[in-house]
């Protein structure tokens, strides 16, 4: 007769299994083994690990009153804008992403569950107008409209963020929603990666849709074109 013997050890959460089969019966024992180990390794996994978890997103966006920034000259907003050429003013934002997670316990205590995380979205707008114009001249004017329109664009940007980028970051959660309790630490990280990321997404999406509606050249060309004292 053949035996099969489990050992289990929950200090260390080690399954070992040892088989003694005779050689005229290890073909008709073949079907057995692969059930009963394959039974064994799930009932394991499952107890071992913790569920699947899809958080909930609820988003709270917030863009501060724009500030008028007119100490610079026209060197040093080039400077800021990270632009060449002939740049007399700009606007710059200023995001914060943060992700605040409502957590849950389960399992006595082995696993970290995330079933809500609120999206915390920051906008502290800044525009800059050269201080080489005078208030009041058809320059100063010319800027102060053009970037005004840049800070229209960003308010309506944030405005619909939550139904443009929810999708983008259930995916970035999906499955992501629960941890073992050892490893919190790798989920903070987790959820700071992911921030990072958003907010270079942001950036990107952000500049991609400036310049295609306002800062075309040749609607600049046309602004320019109201003025001669530049």
């Amino acid at each position: 007769m053949g035996s099969i013997i489990v050992f289990f050890s929950k200090k260390s959460n080690f399954l070992a299994i040892w088989v003694r089969i005779p050689y005229t019966q290890r073909m008709n024992v073949t079907r057995f083994f692969l059930l009963f180990l394959c039974v064994c390794c799930t009932a394991f996994t499952a107890k071992a690990s913790c569920p699947v978890i899809h958080p909930a997103l609820k988003f709270t966006v917030t863009s501060e009153p724009v500030k008028y920034d007119y100490t610079l000259d026209k060197a040093q907003i080039r400077v800021k804008s990270n632009a060449s050429g002939l740049i007399s003013g700009h606007v710059q934002g200023h995001v914060n992403v943060e992700f605040f997670p409502k957590t849950q316990i389960i399992q006595n205590g082995k696993c970290l569950l995330l079933p809500h995380v609120e999206v915390v979205i920051t906008n502290k707008p800044i525009l800059r107008i050269a201080k080489n114009y005078s208030k009041g001249s058809c320059e100063y004017q010319t800027i102060k409209s053009h970037e005004e329109k840049h800070i229209r664009l960003m308010n309506n940007f944030f405005k619909t963020l939550p139904q443009n980028y929810r999708s983008y970051l259930q995916s970035e959660f999906k499955g992501k929603g629960s941890v073992s309790l050892k490893n919190k630490e790798k989920l903070k990280r987790q959820l700071r990666m992911t921030a990072e990321k958003f907010v270079t997404k942001l950036t990107r999406d952000q500049k991609e849709m400036h310049n295609r509606n306002i800062d075309h050249p040749d609607k600049i060309a046309v602004e320019y074109a109201l003025c001669s004292d530049w």
